[in-house]
């Protein structure tokens, strides 16, 4: 593939962003090439890049957006401990491993859903979960039974069968907003259920973590109702006619 030497955008012009106050709209930056920065109100950012993609079932390509990767959590302060959970450098690996994909007929984010499967059973989210809630010792035989309702009821057909390995920031944000919807529709008020729901992804991360010694990050931390209610009030993907859109050439 054809190195780019266009780039509008560098390590410190996205860090810069980041040190910026949350913008009052979901605003994004064009790295060029398909790539782009989503500052979110809540002061999370993320990659993405919007696609066109036709399957055998499709009459003509639809619109479709990949979901790279979180570069900064609504949690995370900008100091000088600071990493972000996927660089400008590998964004840009990722976009052009999704534009090969497509040039090979391949619908990257199915790609990267199948990929998500192709783990252990010992890995798959609901295996560890299983084991967490098995090992709780702190607790009462009816919390124990609440939370295994909270994971076959709500969270298990959603990130069940992933690779907890393989688990991002947007599954955790996605399954929390599947949740207020399903009980939204019925006309109830589920604030508390989706928050433990979110909470309890969150300790078997912890668990993961801790116990089972999985190098990985707790993308379900910082991941409550407020923050749900952020990015449920901007559809995805983001539309450039109503939201706020800037070049990282303009930082």
């Amino acid at each position: 593939m054809t190195k780019r030497k266009n780039y509008l955008s560098s390590s410190s012009g996205v860090l810069a962003i980041a040190k910026q106050p949350a913008p009052a709209k979901v605003t994004r930056y064009s790295d060029g090439d398909s790539l782009y920065l989503i500052h979110h109100p809540n002061g999370s950012l993320f990659w993405q890049m919007p696609y066109r993609y036709q399957s055998d079932k499709d009459i003509k390509p639809k619109q479709k957006t990949y979901q790279i990767g979180v570069f900064k959590s609504a949690k995370q302060d900008i100091d000088t401990a600071f990493k972000p959970e996927v660089s400008l450098k590998q964004a840009r690996v990722e976009r052009d491993k999704a534009k090969q994909l497509l040039a090979d007929d391949i619908d990257p984010t199915e790609h990267k859903n199948k990929e998500k499967n192709k783990y252990e059973q010992k890995d798959l989210f609901k295996v560890v979960a299983a084991d967490y809630i098995s090992e709780k010792q702190d607790t009462t035989p009816k919390n124990v039974k609440k939370l295994q309702g909270f994971l076959s009821k709500h969270i298990l057909k959603h990130i069940g069968d992933y690779p907890i390995t393989a688990i991002t920031a947007q599954d955790v944000i996605q399954t929390g907003l599947a949740i207020q919807n399903h009980f939204e529709k019925q006309g109830e008020w589920t604030a508390d259920t989706t928050s433990k729901c979110v909470e309890l992804i969150g300790s078997v991360f912890e668990y993961a973590i801790n116990t089972l010694s999985y190098d990985i990050i707790n993308v379900a931390y910082g991941r409550n109702n407020r923050a749900l209610d952020v990015y449920r009030a901007s559809a995805y993907p983001v539309n450039p006619r109503t939201h706020g859109e800037q070049s990282f050439a303009t930082i």
